[in-house]
């Protein structure tokens, strides 16, 4: 009976002992969120927002986390050009405003994206600093494919139609502007073919979508 005992009272220590997480508490720190984006053969056409994250327990509107004192600095990696942003409002930065110098409005408009080139965006403040490098692609090929037919699981043989994508090459510049001020008018009066995707619901196509 004392050896029981005592077997228990061992294993009660073991399994005292395996079960006491000694778990390390995190703890928060508080951190910049960036968002940007740019575009290939074209000056940078969108603000850059600058915010800055809170813990979860942090009682806080979401427009008081926006940040406006941070130094915003685009780079070419290749070429060492820096392109400097402004604060133009609650945690939006653009290179140039309604006051900018001509020589400002000049080193913008010549800040042209590049495909193919590496570009760094640095910011930073007092808070944190966040640097984030983006390759731009060097070319943007959108073909279609042919996917053939696709077999249900009963047997089934459907065919799965080709998109056509180069349904706009033909239009020059001029047209191009007219058609994208009223597109849908624009591709009824030029008879512009445009392919329909059509949904449908059974046991041989997805039923939901996560």
């Amino acid at each position: 009976m004392k050896h029981f005992l005592l077997n228990l009272m061992i294993f009660s220590l073991f399994l005292f002992h395996s079960c006491d997480l000694n778990d390390q508490i995190i703890e928060y720190e508080q951190n910049l969120v960036v968002f940007a984006s740019i575009e290939a053969n074209l000056p940078v056409k969108d603000t850059v927002l600058v915010s800055r994250s809170a813990s979860i327990d942090e009682d806080v509107f979401a427009n008081d986390l926006w940040v406006n004192d941070a130094m915003v600095v685009l780079i070419d990696d290749s070429t060492g050009i820096t392109l400097p942003f402004i604060n133009v409002g609650p945690g939006k930065y653009f290179p140039v405003t309604d006051t900018s110098s001509i020589q400002d409005l000049n080193a913008y408009i010549n800040y042209i994206i590049r495909p193919g080139a590496t570009y760094s965006l640095v910011v930073k403040n007092e808070i944190d600093s966040v640097i984030a490098k983006t390759t731009v692609p060097a070319a943007m090929n959108i073909r279609p494919i042919d996917l053939g037919d696709y077999e249900c699981p009963d047997g089934e043989v459907l065919p799965a139609g080709v998109i056509d994508v180069n349904n706009l090459d033909s239009l020059s510049f001029e047209q191009l502007l007219t058609f994208a001020s009223d597109p849908i008018n624009y591709i009824i009066s030029n008879n512009i073919n445009v392919d329909t995707v059509t949904y449908r619901f059974g046991d041989c196509f997805t039923k939901s979508f996560a």
